[in-house]
């Protein structure tokens, strides 16, 4: 082990080699969690432009609808 750090601490400026190194593999992690994102964040943006206005609109009235229909003495 002691050999090991001594190699490490003859080449000169070591500790950029190590920032890199890290770098790298932050970047490998980040981007590889972003290639599984990619496909479903496309399928929401089709969902979402396929939706007009007066849909959306009327689905939340569907749903409201139903929600005050179950409180008791809503219609009251």
């Amino acid at each position: 082990m002691k050999k090991w750090w001594a190699k490490i601490k003859s080449i000169k400026h070591w500790e950029i080699y190590a920032a890199v190194i890290v770098i790298v593999i932050m970047l490998g992690i980040y981007l590889s969690g972003m290639v599984g994102k990619q496909k479903t964040e496309d399928a929401e943006a089709v969902t979402v432009v396929n939706n007009s206005d007066n849909t959306y609109a009327s689905q939340i009235e569907t749903k409201l609808e139903k929600v005050l229909g179950c409180v008791a003495g809503a219609g009251n």
